[in-house]
Order: structure tokens, then C-alpha cells, then sequence
């Protein structure tokens, strides 16, 4: 065997391993906290469900977007997301929040409604925008199927 083989051979060994250590620390860093964040996605979705016992479905996501502005991280929107999904289940709702809303389904539809509500709101450079929106997109399908497929009556 060349010599170049050894050391060919030596580095795709040396980068299994590393890999595969990398992907143990990952598995065991997420098995350590996993408990802990499933608890505060709980917490978050009760307090957006709270909160909206008290607002109208256009300040739930208003309260959501603040909630992207005001966090530097892809948690941030994650928490912004799940407490938006909890505060528009008991939210008011209005005629005029689902009127332009495609359907979840709908995906060129969905990807250009996102990423101009996403510009409309501020959060261009927010890579987790797009998720929150889904979840304002689910809401009024859900909306439309319970009003026998029209989501402006509230």
C-alpha cells in the first residue's frame, strides 16, 4: 500500500470518528435538556393562550412579531411561533386577518405570502419568520374549514 493511501485512509478514519463523537456529544447534549425545553414550549403556548383570551387575532401576531424583533436568536422565533399558536386558539377573531392568507397547502402561494408578510413586518434577515406565518396560515385553514371554507366570518 502507497504511502499516500495510508494517509488517505488515516484522515477518512481520524473524520469518521470525529464525526461520529460530534454526534454522540449531540444526541447526549439533546437527551440532557430535552425535558427542559419541552416544558417551556408548554409554558409558552399556555401563555399565548392566555393572552389571547384577552386580543383580537391581529394583535396576537402584532405580539408575535415583537417577539422575533426583540430576540437575537432561531429560539426566539420559536418561542414567538409557539406562543402565537396558543394565543390564536383563544384569540377574537377578525374578519380581515385571514381574507389574503393562502392555505398551508398552497406552497408557491405559501413561500411568496410569507415572505412578503415577512417583509411587511420587519423580519426579512429572520430566517424564522416563515414559521411563524405558518402558523397563521394553519389557523385560518382550520378557520375556513370551520366556517364551511370562508375564514372572514369571524
Amino acid at each position: 500500500m502507497s504511502r499516500t493511501l495510508k494517509i488517505l485512509l488515516i484522515v477518512a478514519a481520524s473524520c469518521l470518528l470525529l464525526l461520529a463523537v460530534t454526534v454522540w456529544a449531540f444526541f447526549r447534549y439533546v437527551g440532557s435538556h430535552k425535558d427542559e425545553w419541552l416544558t417551556k414550549g408548554r409554558d409558552t403556548m399556555q401563555e399565548g393562550r392566555e393572552a389571547g383570551r384577552t386580543l383580537r387575532d391581529v394583535e396576537c401576531l402584532d405580539k408575535a412579531v415583537a417577539m422575533h424583533l426583540e430576540g437575537d436568536s432561531g429560539f426566539a422565533g420559536l418561542g414567538a411561533r409557539l406562543w402565537l399558536n396558543g394565543c390564536l386558539q383563544t384569540a377574537t377573531p377578525t374578519a380581515e386577518f385571514c381574507r389574503d392568507v393562502p392555505a398551508a397547502d398552497d406552497i408557491a402561494g405559501s413561500i411568496g405570502w410569507q415572505m412578503t408578510e415577512c417583509a411587511k413586518h420587519g423580519l426579512t434577515s429572520n430566517s424564522t419568520c416563515g414559521g411563524t406565518m405558518s402558523e397563521v396560515q394553519k389557523h385560518c385553514q382550520a378557520r375556513r374549514s370551520a366556517n364551511g371554507g370562508t375564514a372572514t366570518t369571524p
